[in-house]
């Protein structure tokens, strides 16, 4: 099954780098994102996209909906091996699918998900669908999400994705939790060793996260924050 894989990873990679730029994109191309639904299934998201590497071993996809002066939506990738690539201010379509997303940067798409043999398959098909597979990330843990941040871009070198998400927040309840650039540490509410996945759903904002092999899921109620953790370790201090 390896070699397989390593089969399909390698035709994707040739694919790639064999595609020619794009020169002039159409930034919402949301006939595009709807055949890549239909297909695949999932949810499309519109605005303005900011994705860049932060401290450790994280990524971070923003998203600012039309309509919000604050990002609304956030994708967090944990990874030790792959960076995502990084985007500044892109208009264009976010497709939450499976356990990974898609961003769209008018014909072009970019990929970031769990490493597992169901992201595999979903790049296979969006090369076969599209032609035009630009990059992809894999990590060992991928989350969803939804509230209010506001922040400048110094941030993200001083900090790992969900510490910016903690820090970052607009909810009313993150108040009275943080002391001294420090919140309570993390007890999952829901995960837990061998638990895969976890969710937390609420009025104001909420998350979800998918880990793959050699890792739980641990979901935090206090500060909202799905994170994934290595089998055997404790979460760590901060969400």
């Amino acid at each position: 099954m390896k070699t397989k894989n390593l089969m399909v990873l390698v035709a994707i990679l040739s694919s790639i780098f064999g595609c020619s730029q794009i020169e002039q994109p159409n930034f919402e191309n949301i006939g595009l994102a709807n055949q890549i639904v239909e297909r695949l299934g999932g949810e499309i998201f519109t605005g303005v996209i900011f994705a860049t590497p932060t401290l450790g071993d994280e990524n971070i996809v923003l998203l600012k909906e039309k309509g919000s002066e604050n990002f609304t939506r956030a994708f967090v990738l944990q990874s030790n091996v792959n960076q995502i690539k990084s985007f500044d201010s892109l208009q264009g379509n976010l497709i939450k699918t499976g356990s990974g997303l898609v961003i769209l940067k008018g014909e072009e798409l970019h990929y970031v998900g769990i490493d597992s043999e169901e992201s595999i398959l979903l790049l296979k098909t969006l090369e076969e669908l599209t032609g035009n597979l630009k990059s992809y990330a894999l990590g060992f843990g991928f989350s969803s999400n939804k509230g209010k941040w506001s922040m400048g871009e110094d941030i993200f070198l001083k900090l790992t994705a969900n510490e910016i998400l903690t820090f970052t927040s607009l909810n009313p309840k993150m108040k009275g939790l943080k002391a001294n650039g420090k919140v309570m540490a993390c007890e999952c509410t829901s995960g837990g060793a061998g638990s895969t996945s976890c969710t937390i759903d609420e009025p104001w904002n909420g998350c979800s996260v998918s880990c793959g092999s050699g890792y739980y899921s641990c979901c935090v109620t206090s500060v909202t924050r799905c994170i994934c953790v290595q089998n055997g370790n404790e979460p760590p201090i901060i969400c």
